[in-house]
């Protein structure tokens, strides 16, 4: 915490963390500006030994906006029009990315701000956090949405869903270029207070004010709260969590950096598990406009083909882009951030969502395997249908072939049987050839109705039960 120019009690680090519809290829391609406040030195600095034990799967910065003066910072007032606040000492922009495989991209806008007793006077710092909950701030001018947009453009960050012409105009966007700087709705923010400066620490209804986000009297039921242990072991340390707020004081800097680290962990990771949600809709939307037969039996192993591919590869960027990372705190060597992370998750319902869309993957995985099941039960059926229109082909042939092939075979040998001057129509001399060809073509005859005879008969009495005027029988009298 810096102490320059504080004429208050104490100073407050309110930090508004927030989801970005973009992707991080992991590749930074502009050198990231240094932070000029060495005292606010940047977490994965003054968190080395945590970095070292988890290089590669902790959040890091890949663009930030350097110090930003009270001046350069603006936020509306209730008319509408943007002002300075003077009470706020300084701030800055620092664009996150989220480790592989889920990149996504996380910005964070960390205000100090010179603040009385909260318990005296709570109305700046609540004045404050709302505004920045809302994004209700500017800098340099800038809608913060768009100055988030831009220092994440520079580092090449795209969309996390890339512009689809064929999309469904009715499914759920995101990404895309229309939309890419309003940001979502994933957002955290963190009210930090390190030293107190012998100020009497915040009272419980004061904290709640800033949490529940309403006045008195409370309403608890409606907001879950959360009081980590790690975070509430001593009576000079406090901390409290809810969905939107999280509430410390007394804690030291290496505390504070790694709840930050976390947080920025957790907003990411519920950003990404609802664009898997969202393009797992827009798939099976799509799916079942464009190539979900109308009828029962007409579906084809192409139409799943694609579906199935799409969900296989949401259903593992779910896995270890979301369930995976709900984990994490569970490798920090530390109970206070332990904690803090299992009731920070618990709060955001992040595992309780992962889980509800996991076993949709499961149901939509059956279904998919469902309909394979039918369908090669019907590429079965048609094989054998194949099958015998091939033997009744070859019956018929033969049929025809067999007498054929015998007769002019047996006419057209020398032998003592055949009469040079006697026609090859003459029964009486001849009579016992015909028979001989006639039985041969009533034996491919016979083996077709042995072979498929009873399955034949079978299909035509169930056609004759189904539908007795198509299968040749007259019509019933009409009633």
């Amino acid at each position: 915490m810096t102490e320059v120019q504080i004429r208050n009690a104490y100073s407050v680090q309110i930090i508004s963390i927030y989801a970005t519809h973009r992707r991080h290829s992991g590749k930074i391609t502009s050198e990231v500006p240094p932070d000029p406040d060495e005292s606010a030195a940047e977490p994965e600095e003054r968190s080395s030994d945590f970095r070292r034990l988890f290089s590669g799967q902790v959040p890091h910065v890949i663009n930030r906006s350097g110090k930003l003066s009270a001046n350069q910072i603006r936020f509306a007032s209730p008319d509408g029009e943007f002002g300075e606040i003077d009470e706020v000492l300084s701030a800055k922009l620092e664009i996150y990315a989220l480790p592989f495989p889920a990149d996504q991209v996380v910005a964070a806008l960390i205000i100090d701000l010179d603040c009385p007793d909260m318990n005296t006077d709570s109305s700046l710092a609540a004045s404050v956090l709302e505004l920045c909950g809302d994004m209700r701030v500017q800098i340099n001018d800038t809608d913060l949405d768009t100055y988030i947009d831009d220092l994440a453009l520079k580092v090449n960050a795209k969309p996390a869903v890339e512009p689809n012409a064929d999309a469904d105009a009715d499914a759920p966007a995101a990404g895309d270029n229309g939309n890419a700087r309003q940001l979502p709705i994933e957002r955290h923010q963190l009210v930090l207070i390190g030293d107190l400066r012998d100020t009497e620490a915040p009272k419980e209804n004061v904290v709640k004010q800033f949490l529940y986000h309403i006045n008195p009297p409370y309403r608890p039921e409606f907001t879950e709260l959360k009081r980590p242990e790690g975070l509430n072991q001593r009576e000079s340390t406090f901390g409290a969590v809810s969905p939107a707020i999280s509430f410390l004081y007394g804690h030291l800097d290496d505390v504070e950096n790694s709840v930050f680290l976390t947080t920025i962990q957790a907003v990411g990771t519920a950003s990404r598990f609802q664009q898997i949600w969202q393009e797992a809709y827009r798939q099976v939307r799509k799916f079942q406009v464009e190539k979900q037969a109308k009828k029962a039996g007409e579906q084809k192993r192409k139409d799943l083909e694609t579906l199935a591919d799409e969900m296989g590869n949401l259903e593992l960027d779910l896995a270890f882009s979301v369930e995976t990372a709900a984990d994490l705190g569970l490798r920090i060597p530390s109970s206070q951030i332990d904690s803090f992370h299992r009731d920070l998750y618990e709060v955001m319902q992040i595992r309780t969502r992962a889980h509800t869309v996991s076993q949709m993957f499961i149901r939509l995985g059956g279904s998919i395997r469902s309909e394979l099941t039918a369908i090669e039960s019907r590429e079965s059926q048609q094989d054998e249908a194949r099958r015998l229109r091939g033997a009744a082909a070859f019956g018929a042939l033969s049929f025809v072939i067999a007498p054929i092939s015998f007769v002019i075979g047996f006419f057209g040998i020398n032998a003592s049987q055949i009469h040079a001057a006697t026609s090859m129509w003459n029964w009486h001399f001849y009579h016992w050839a015909y028979i001989s060809a006639a039985i041969l073509a009533l034996v491919p005859v016979f083996v077709f109705l042995f072979l498929y005879g009873k399955e034949m008969w079978g299909k035509w009495r169930g056609l004759v039960l189904r539908d007795p005027v198509g299968a040749g029988r007259p019509a019933p009298p009409a009633q």
